[in-house]
């Protein structure tokens, strides 16, 4: 899995090229009316989906195939130093995941 990820500034457009993902979208734009309110999506490379997520929402994906490519478009340079990450977890989001115990890197498990 990878966590929850975003910035202010970026827009990325995602597709799942090969395999299936569970992608989830949270609105962390804090003058919304609808803050920390989540979507999921399952892109494939059967359905050929693509989704277009704004600057201040965050993104995290699970793969549920074997294997996946995910692909992604965005409109700005990555720069870590200005992202957020919010914890896949957190109990004030309640997103629910296909998954129990997943694999995380030391950054979504809230350690960088």
């Amino acid at each position: 899995m990878r966590g929850l990820h975003g910035d202010a500034v970026t827009w990325n457009l995602i597709s799942c090229l090969y395999g299936k993902i569970y992608l989830v979208v949270v609105n962390w734009d804090k003058t919304s009316s609808q803050y920390c309110k989540w979507e999921s999506f399952v892109l494939s490379e059967k359905n050929m989906k693509q989704i277009l997520v704004p600057p201040k929402f965050a993104i995290g994906h699970l793969v549920l195939s074997e294997k996946a490519i995910f692909h992604y478009k965005q409109s700005s340079y990555y720069d870590r130093a200005s992202q957020f990450t919010l914890l896949w977890n957190d109990p004030r989001l309640n997103i629910w995941w296909p998954v129990r115990n997943p694999i995380l890197s030391r950054r979504d498990q809230g350690f960088e």
